[in-house]
C-alpha cells in the first residue's frame, strides 16, 4: 500500500553531498528536473521523501528528527544536515515556482510544515553552512570524521543502489554504513512491541514471508 501524501512540493534542483577522504573532503552531486519532475513529499506517517520519477533520492522519518536533523533556508532553497551514529550527511533542494507563487513563497510554505518536526534557521548563507559538516548543535550523536570515512569506505552501499542490493545487505548484515544502525523508535517501546509480535501466532509466518520477499528482490536484481 502506497503512503498517502499530505503535502507535496515540486523541486527545481536537488543535490546531495558525497563524502570523500581528505584532502578533497567531498563534492556535491546535483540532480536537475531535465529528465523527470522531482518532488518532495510528506506522508501521513511523517515520512519525508524526495523522488524523481520512480527513483527514491531521500527518505527520512521526521517523528524524532529534531534530535538529529537541522535545516537552513535562504530565499527559495533549503539545506538539510543530519547526523546518525558516526555519519554526517547533507542534501539541499531548490523549490519550483508555481503559476501563482514564487519559489521563495513555496519554500516559506514548506518551512511552516517542516518546522513542526525540525529546527530550521532562515536567511542563512547556505553555501557557508554546506561546508560545516558537523555544525549540528544539539545533535548529541557520538563519532568522528575519520570513523565516518572508514564506515563509508567499508560499506557496500555507495551512491545510488538498487532495492536488491539493499535487500542483500540487510540479509547479510555486513558492511552497512553506521547510519543504518540508528534506531529512531523509542527503545522503551521495543520490548512491549516484541512481546506483542511474538504472542501473535501469525508473526513467524510474517517474518518468513518478509525473508522470502527479500530473497526475491535479490534474485530479480541479479
Amino acid at each position: 500500500m502506497s503512503r498517502v501524501q499530505i503535502r507535496t512540493w515540486c523541486l527545481d534542483k536537488y543535490a546531495r553531498f558525497i563524502q570523500r577522504s581528505p584532502p578533497d573532503g567531498g563534492v556535491w552531486k546535483p540532480y536537475g528536473k531535465e529528465k523527470e519532475q522531482m518532488l518532495m513529499s510528506l506522508s501521513q506517517e511523517n515520512q519525508l521523501t524526495i523522488t524523481q520519477g520512480s527513483t527514491l533520492l531521500e527518505s527520512h522519518n521526521l517523528v524524532r528528527a529534531n534530535s538529529f536533523m537541522r535545516g537552513f533556508s535562504r530565499t527559495d532553497s533549503l539545506l538539510f544536515l543530519y547526523k546518525l551514529q558516526n555519519e554526517t550527511r547533507r542534501f539541499k533542494v531548490k523549490f519550483s515556482a508555481l503559476e501563482t507563487k514564487t519559489g521563495q513563497e513555496v519554500c516559506a510554505e514548506a518551512l511552516l510544515v517542516l518546522s513542526n518536526f525540525i529546527t530550521i534557521k532562515t536567511n542563512i548563507n547556505i553555501k557557508d553552512q554546506s561546508s560545516e559538516g558537523n555544525n549540528l548543535t544539539g545533535c548529541q550523536m557520538p563519532g568522528t570524521h575519520e570513523q565516518s570515512i572508514a564506515a563509508l569506505n567499508n560499506s557496500s552501499l555507495h551512491g545510488e543502489v538498487t532495492v536488491g542490493t539493499m535487500a542483500k545487505a540487510l540479509l547479510d548484515r555486513t558492511n552497512l554504513p553506521s547510519a543504518y544502525y540508528q534506531c529512531q523508535s523509542d527503545s522503551e517501546l521495543i520490548p512491549q512491541l516484541l512481546q506483542t509480535c511474538l504472542a501473535d501466532p501469525t508473526f513467524p509466518a510474517y517474518v518468513e514471508a518478509v525473508e522470502v520477499k527479500l530473497k526475491q528482490l535479490i534474485s530479480n536484481d541479479s
